[in-house]
Parts: structure tokens; sequence; C-alpha cells
């Protein structure tokens, strides 16, 4: 079986990037990294940053996508900036985007974004179980952390999206849910709460951030609409950790530290292009794509 990963990044989250990219390398035929030339809440991306990361893996596929306020990349969903879900849709196409770019030969793809870090050797054991041919898409079980990465959540979170390739049409990765909702359009045989005998092989570092970064995060969560997400960040970072994060999780200090997001530096050094390995797309490739894909062209 071929594996694809698909990556959706933006530069908020360099400090996760290689390390993301290290561990799927160990079971990926393909990867994709996709990422956008505006933060999805309309804000310009970091261009030297955004640069940087090209040229620190150059033997990767990254895709960029070209920001438009005025309409999303699906021409059969109509929304507006203005919308709620406007950031959800523009989450969802990056999933989209990417299964297009999926070479023909690929079986099934796994959805990540940046900041959640599979362990690659596990989950090559995972894969070697074959459980995964039962089904056609999966959700995993992950740790998950918050402000250091020492403080995991006490329980577990679903994450991820493992898809049969031939499951789905690419349409179908357009939902105001993103991966949450792909999953539950699947009319095969599906499957959540994946773990390898009972213990997760994903680490979600969402929140190990510096208060400047959570607070950029705060201006494109999906769920943005929900508080006033720059308050609580500002709230949050001005004591130390309470044990307990913005949903009310309660969290434990641990000592084995599987990565350290915050031991990353940004260098923030002066790139040139031309970038041979990254493809700007818009509307009318998409279409393209779509059309050979449907024809199977």
């Amino acid at each position: 079986m071929k594996i694809a990963s698909s990556i959706t990044y933006c530069t908020n989250d360099y400090r996760y990037l290689a390390k993301c990219i290290e561990e799927a390398k160990k079971f990926s035929d393909q990867i994709v990294v996709i990422t956008c030339d505006h933060f999805f809440c309309g804000k310009r991306e970091n261009r030297l940053l955004l640069n940087q990361s090209y040229s620190e893996h150059p033997d990767l596929s990254f895709v960029e996508m070209t920001y438009r306020k005025d309409h999303l990349y699906s021409e059969y969903i109509n929304r507006k900036f203005t919308d709620n879900d406007w950031i959800d849709f523009w989450y969802s196409t990056t999933r989209y985007i990417s299964f297009l770019f999926a070479k023909k030969e690929i079986d099934y793809i796994l959805f990540l974004d940046s900041d959640e870090i599979i362990e690659g050797e596990k989950f090559k054991i995972w894969l070697n179980t074959l459980e995964y041919q039962k089904y056609d898409a999966m959700r995993f079980l992950q740790y998950y952390y918050f402000r250091n990465a020492c403080f995991r959540a006490k329980a577990f979170q679903i994450g991820g999206l493992f898809l049969k390739k031939g499951a789905v049409r690419p349409s179908q990765l357009m939902d105001t849910d993103d991966r949450c909702g792909i999953f539950h359009k699947i009319e095969g045989r599906k499957k959540e709460k994946v773990t390898l005998k009972g213990v997760p092989f994903i680490h979600h570092y969402s929140w190990v951030k510096t208060l400047k970064e959570s607070l950029i995060k705060a201006k494109y969560l999906s769920n943005h609409w929900e508080r006033d997400w720059i308050a609580a960040v500002n709230c949050e970072f001005s004591k130390a950790f309470s044990g307990k994060d913005f949903e009310n999780r309660d969290y434990e200090k641990v000592s084995d530290i599987y990565f350290d997001p915050l031991q990353v530096s940004l260098m923030k050094k002066e790139v040139e292009g031309p970038f041979l390995h990254v493809h700007k797309v818009d509307m009318a490739e998409i279409k393209r794509r779509e059309l050979a894909f449907e024809f199977h062209v």
C-alpha cells in the first residue's frame, strides 16, 4: 500500500514543521505540505519565515494557495469572509487541494496539521498490523499539550484522519467540521479512537507556543467567534499554569517529554527563491485537477 501524508502548515507553527516532516518520512511514499500566502483570518503570511521553510526542505513538495476573500476554492460552497464558518472551510480546503496533488498510485492519505507530531516508528508498527485495510476512514487518539511540552492532558483527544483514497471524492473534503465532518461523510467502514495496544502515537502540541504565537493563533481559530480569545490568551499568560486549559481540560506534568517545540529557534534568515519544489495554485488549476480526477485523466 502506498501512503501520502498531507501536512497543513502556517508559519506560526514553524517550530513543529521539521519534526512533523521527519516523522512522516518514516512511513510516507509522498508528503505534501500545504500552506497559504495568508493566514485564514486574512492577515498576510510571514513571507520571510515561509521562504525559510521552503529552503529548509528542498526534497518535499509544497503547495501554496493564493488566498481569496471573496470566494472559496470550491464552486459548490458559497461562503463570505464574514461568515462564522469561513475559516473552517479554509482548513478543509487544505485537505481538498492536497488530495488533488496526491499521486495516482497513492492508496491512503494521512491528513495532519503541522502541530500534530506522529511517532513514525510506532505508526509503522501499527501499519504492519494491517488493521487499516479493514476500513475506509480512521481517526486516532492523541496526546494533547498546553503551554509547555511537559503539561499533558489527562484525557486523550481525537485527531488526524487516515483515509482510503478511493473511498472519497474531492468535493466531499470540503466540510465546515473539517476532518471530523469528512470522517462522518464517508459511507464505508470507519473506526475512531485508534491506538497501538491502547497507547496513542500522535502528540498534539496545539497551544505549546509563546505568548506572541498564541495571540496570532487566537486570530485564526476556526471557532474564533465563540469567545474573546485574545483576552483569554492574555489572561492565561498573566499567571502560572493552573492545570486547566481554555476548554477546562485537566493536565498533569510529565517528565518523559517526547518533543519540545519551544526549544526550536526561529532564525528568520533572508532566503531568495526561486523554489522549484513549491507549486503555487489558483482556482483555475484546482478546477482542472478536479476534472482530471473525475475523468481519470
